[in-house]
């Protein structure tokens, strides 16, 4: 660590610096999650393409617009899943960063490859994060806010940027040939995530390649296993 700079403000090359893992020894992780979010999901699924089960304990955590969670706002002030507690009590608050930090645990260069090739993974993750959060703010705001209130005019907005994403993807259905990599894993949660809120929406007319890559997809253990329930 930087001398003078608590964490996470330092800046050392190697994740696992940042949050000074022990090299070797017991390692237990405490992994908050809800079963409804396509962002936990996106960790658990890393959790398991890593095989790291035996390492990292998932929590049921239960988040809400609205309905404050006063004790696990001492864990994440943001009352957002996921977040990571480790073995010394420390947290990181955001599914990009535990799964780069899950894959540098393992190893490194599993789910985010080191190189050029980082940077085009780390491109496509951030179009994936981009949809998925505008379809939890459609899913927010057609579920939670009153009929009275919602902003039509928002909402298909935010259906016009992932559908727009979307097809960026469908007409690069080519790169998705690769290593199960973060961006996949984002993408699949995603796609998960529309057939689970949104069945009514029918992506699949408007992206066959990508339908076909995620018949495919979807049955990995790991996204078998991850599954959301209401």
């Amino acid at each position: 660590m930087v001398e003078g700079r608590p964490w996470p403000f330092t800046r050392p090359t190697r994740l696992l610096e940042v949050v000074g893992v022990p090299s070797s020894g017991p390692r237990f992780m405490r992994l908050h999650v809800a079963s409804a979010s396509p962002f936990a999901r996106k960790v658990r699924v890393a959790v398991r393409e890593l095989n790291l089960q035996g390492q990292v304990t998932e929590v049921p955590t239960a988040v809400a617009p609205t309905q404050r969670n006063v004790d696990y706002g001492q864990v994440n002030p943001l009352r957002l899943v996921p977040a990571l507690v480790l073995a010394d009590g420390r947290v990181l608050p955001d599914s990009t960063l535990i799964v780069q930090f899950l894959d540098d645990f393992a190893g490194g260069g599993r789910l985010v490859p080191s190189g050029a090739g980082k940077w085009s993974v780390l491109a496509r993750h951030a179009l994936v994060q981009g949809m998925l959060e505008a379809a939890v703010s459609v899913r927010y705001e057609t579920a939670v806010r009153p009929a009275e209130r919602r902003w039509e005019g928002w909402i298909e907005d935010r259906w016009s940027k992932i559908d727009d994403t979307l097809q960026v993807f469908e007409r690069g259905a080519g790169e998705l040939d690769g290593p199960f990599d973060m961006a996949q894993i984002g993408l699949a949660c995603l796609l998960g995530y529309l057939d689970f809120r949104f069945a009514g929406r029918h992506w699949r007319d408007e992206c066959p390649q990508l339908a076909a890559w995620f018949l495919e997809i979807a049955e990995r253990p790991s996204m078998v296993e991850t599954q959301p329930n209401a």
